[in-house]
């Protein structure tokens, strides 16, 4: 778990033994206890193309082995959290589709879990290293949201709203776009309008904040 830095005996998981199923069950995969089961219908219907199976499982595996070996603080910890934490690993690893991955800025909860928790510990990595292997070492016996404020010095809602603003579209802006698409194809066709007007939205939304 080099991506959490768990590398001293003290820090490491005690787990001896992982067991590994593929099976016939509904939904992709998940964690239970010391065991990780995939399901073989999953694996079948979203592996492709075939050539491909090898990087996809590899990226499953990561994750999930994550779940294996990280701390929750005894099952304190939001399970979004925990699935970000997994995705983090996967993604330090760098095996995933990267095209396809969840963009900065998406979600509306930085508890959302997967790629829109992960890509908020990589914010908060930005703003000190080592960020979220440091977080993973707190969480070792029980989970606080002032942690955040223990590592970081600000509450986990004001971080949130802060990469929001760095990376996020603002709601404001999004109806608005939404609006300038429904009026039909008379502004639709008339880019340079649309530039415009938005130019001046942003201009108007950035002296709100």
């Amino acid at each position: 778990m080099e991506n959490l830095r768990t590398t001293t005996s003290a820090d490491i998981k005690n787990v001896p033994v992982v067991n590994l199923y593929i099976s016939d069950f509904q939904g992709y995969a998940y964690k239970n206890g010391d065991n990780i089961n995939v399901s073989g219908p999953a694996l079948d219907m979203f592996y492709y193309p075939r050539n491909k199976s090898k990087f996809f499982f590899s990226s499953l595996m990561y994750h999930e082995m994550t779940h294996v070996f990280q701390w929750h603080g005894n099952f304190t910890a939001p399970g979004g959290l925990t699935e970000g934490i997994a995705d983090y690993v996967m993604v330090k690893s760098n095996i995933y589709e990267k095209e396809k991955y969840t963009k900065f800025g998406s979600g509306s909860r930085w508890d959302e879990g997967y790629g829109v928790t992960e890509r908020f510990l990589e914010y908060c990595d930005s703003l000190r290293k080592g960020f979220t292997a440091e977080l993973n070492k707190k969480m070792r016996y029980k989970y606080s949201d002032h942690y955040f404020v223990e590592l970081l010095g600000k509450p986990v809602d004001q971080l949130w709203r802060q990469y929001k603003a760095k990376y996020g579209k603002s709601k404001f802006l999004q109806q608005t776009q939404l609006v300038l698409c429904f009026q039909g194809e008379l502004l639709m066709e008339t880019h340079i309008l649309s530039q415009i007007v938005r130019m001046f939205l942003e201009m108007i939304v950035r002296n709100l904040r």
